[in-house]
């Protein structure tokens, strides 16, 4: 089809609808940069350990000062689902609905299974974030550390971005407590040559979600099954959901006296909770929103011999008093889970010298109330967030109360319009691609044909949408119309690029068999080298 005449009209139309956008490619928004880091599986006390021995050179030179502070207490339980699903609202542990692996469902709902919290875990997290769940499983890990140095290049898309380091906590569970050390002692290396490229005006917050326990390994899902599958119905670690008519008291002491757990507690009544510890009898209490804590037998949590004289005590206070103490806050955490209405009648803990031991977690776990499960570090540095690191201690649930200038899950208004143009030594053929992007993840585009210099021909139009993306990848599908055969016909196409920094490799496969593999090669933001089929050399402009 030729179309020599109508070729400056449609390059002239693409570019003025770019420098005419309002807005053009970034998302509008008015919040300052900031990049928040999920560093899986780190307590404060593994943190502060490894500072003090010297394998952890960068985080002290960043944030040791001024910017690291090591009294953060996480969420009850502490696991990742409920953790990640729950943070980024503030919502507390009374009420957070994602409360772990498996969750029986409540009110006639489905049942949630592990791919079911697995998923609803993902899908909370930045779009661009999601794929961080995969490149922290040992096989995918390599991936990570490209994907967090691709952030650098994604902050006009996206001011605020999330990233997500799992290696610590998936080799931890995998591979053990030298494998871990190992990984975390990692991150320090990778975050040292991240934060050196970092603009200065860029703010940044690392936090962990949890610590992880080492020990010896008790197969409490077996125990459990084995001796209660008449009278329990789901027990998801630290999380127990009974059968109907089995008594609450009865089987918390029940588990206590013939498996491994360490503490099992459950609501006696509105205002407290009860459990049980070897030879011991626990009350929490409830009071004007206050918490008082006693005991029949050994106190296990040492709370009398560090300054408590049984008085009621707000939540905060129940924090300064213990935060030092293996077991910080255990009274307001456990006693707030219990309240929560997806929550099981019973909750658990081991203590710090056991762990849960599944088919995926051999080696190591959490989920518990000890401090090694609870007690986690919040790294912070930048303009709008520094002050953070001034604080004596923190709920982490409260960490996004603090983060209001910026806003999370924003997206560019578009993607960039773009003309490409490559020569051929092959077929002494120059093909030009113009596209169009009218909003955020959909394009519009035509690829021109130049065969000589009395005119051209429109080889093809079509569209696409954008399905996935990563830090690292990006998938479009989409279709169109083929007018280079004798027959105009429709086509369907899939197309792939895969970026680390600069350089980027895109696959396109289409029906009509117009299959490409290009090279690029960024020299500017806007301008890059392409290297197509190894045949074709050119250029791409974007706006």
């Amino acid at each position: 089809m030729k179309i020599l005449k109508l070729l400056p009209l449609i390059l002239l139309l693409i570019f003025s609808m770019g420098a005419n956008s309002a807005d053009g490619q970034n998302s509008g928004s008015d919040s300052p940069k900031l990049i928040l880091i999920h560093l899986d599986a780190v307590s404060a006390s593994v943190l502060r350990t490894e500072i003090d021995a010297g394998n952890m050179p960068n985080i002290k030179r960043i944030f040791n000062e001024e910017g690291l502070l090591e009294t953060a207490i996480t969420y009850y339980p502490s696991k990742t689902p409920f953790i990640i699903s729950n943070i980024r609202s503030g919502t507390p542990s009374d009420t957070g609905e994602l409360v772990g692996w498996d969750i029986p469902g409540f009110d006639y709902e489905k049942d949630f299974s592990i791919e079911d919290s697995f998923l609803k875990m993902a899908l909370s997290k930045q779009r661009i974030s999601r794929a961080n769940l995969l490149q922290g499983l040992p096989f995918f890990s390599g991936l990570k550390d490209l994907a967090l140095m691709n952030t650098l290049d994604l902050f006009d898309e996206y001011p605020v971005q999330e990233f997500y380091w799992y290696k610590a906590d998936s080799y931890g569970h995998f591979e053990g407590e030298e494998e871990y050390l190992r990984k975390v002692r990692q991150f320090d290396e990778r975050i040292g040559k991240y934060i050196d490229k970092l603009d200065d005006d860029i703010n940044i917050i690392i936090y962990s979600d949890h610590g992880m326990v080492f020990g010896e390994g008790v197969e409490l899902d077996k125990q459990i099954s084995e001796r209660f599958s008449e009278e329990i119905k789901i027990y998801s670690y630290p999380t127990m959901y009974l059968k109907e008519g089995t008594d609450a008291e009865t089987m918390a002491k029940k588990v206590i006296e013939e498996t491994d757990l360490d503490f099992a507690f459950f609501l006696q009544d509105r205002m407290t909770a009860k459990g049980f510890f070897e030879n011991s009898t626990l009350y929490f209490e409830y009071q004007d929103g206050k918490i008082r804590y006693r005991h029949d037998g050994p106190d296990p949590f040492d709370y009398f011999d560090n300054g408590y004289n049984g008085e009621f005590l707000t939540a905060d206070e129940w924090l300064s008093l213990t935060i030092n103490l293996d077991y910080p806050a255990t009274p307001v955490k456990v006693f707030a889970f219990l309240q929560n209405p997806n929550a099981g009648e019973i909750v658990t803990s081991l203590d710090n010298t056991k762990f849960n031991k599944t088919g995926y977690s051999q080696m190591g776990n959490h989920g518990g109330f000890t401090a090694t499960d609870v007690v986690v570090p919040v790294m912070v540095r930048g303009p709008d967030v520094g002050y953070i690191g001034e604080f004596d201690k923190l709920w982490l649930q409260e960490l996004f109360n603090e983060l209001d200038q910026f806003t999370f899950k924003q997206e560019p208004n578009r993607d960039t319009h773009y003309i490409s143009s490559r020569y051929d030594f092959s077929t002494n053929t120059n093909r030009t691609v113009t596209a169009f992007s009218p909003t955020y993840r959909f394009r519009l585009g035509a690829d021109i044909d130049f065969g000589d210099f009395n005119g051209a021909d429109l080889n093809q139009v079509w569209g696409k949408y954008d399905i996935f993306r990563s830090q690292l990848a990006r998938v479009w599908i989409g279709g169109g119309v083929d007018f280079s055969r004798t027959d105009t016909v429709g086509m369907f196409m899939i197309r792939h690029e895969f970026r680390i920094r600069n350089f980027s490799a895109k696959t396109s496969l289409t029906t009509n068999k117009n299959n490409q593999f290009t090279l690029a090669y960024d020299i500017h933001d806007n301008f890059s080298l392409e290297l197509t089929n190894f045949s074709a050399v050119g250029f791409r402009l974007s706006l």
